[in-house]
């Protein structure tokens, strides 16, 4: 089913006249497709306009929980999100400067990191192994 206005388009499932399911919701500034309840966005990917990309749980259309965040410049940020900031512990994986870089994040607020030198290759191979959040 599908419902639109001109800014707005949702396609996907609906339940008593509610996003419920799956579903895309495109609006001017970014697309979210993935999983609805209850009206409410809570997991999948959301498509920013500059070809940067976040992955990961969701509250009322804010990052929240385990993400990873893809920046339009290939860097990527795993870790914990809360009201759309980084919060927690995560890892910058720094593809221009060729580091990996553990941060511990507080509402946005960066408070410790340790950066690590890397290869290209290493910092793909580490993406790519369980443990990190990561659907690339």
């Amino acid at each position: 089913m599908t419902t639109s206005d001109k800014s707005i388009h949702y396609e996907g499932d609906f339940v008593d006249g509610e996003y419920h399911g799956q579903g895309v919701y495109k609006f001017d500034k970014c697309t979210y497709e993935g999983t609805f309840k209850k009206g409410n966005f809570v997991q999948g990917r959301q498509r920013m306009n500059d070809g940067s990309w976040y992955e990961g749980g969701y509250l009322n259309l804010r990052k929240h929980g385990e993400g990873s965040y893809h920046f339009a410049n290939g860097n990527v940020y795993v870790g914990g999100f809360e009201n759309d900031v980084r919060h927690g512990m995560g890892y910058l994986f720094d593809f221009e400067n060729q580091c990996k870089v553990r941060e511990e994040w507080v509402k946005g607020h960066r408070k410790n990191f340790v950066k690590t030198t890397s290869t290209t290759e290493e910092l793909k191979s580490q993406l790519a192994n369980e443990g990190y959040y990561f659907q690339g």
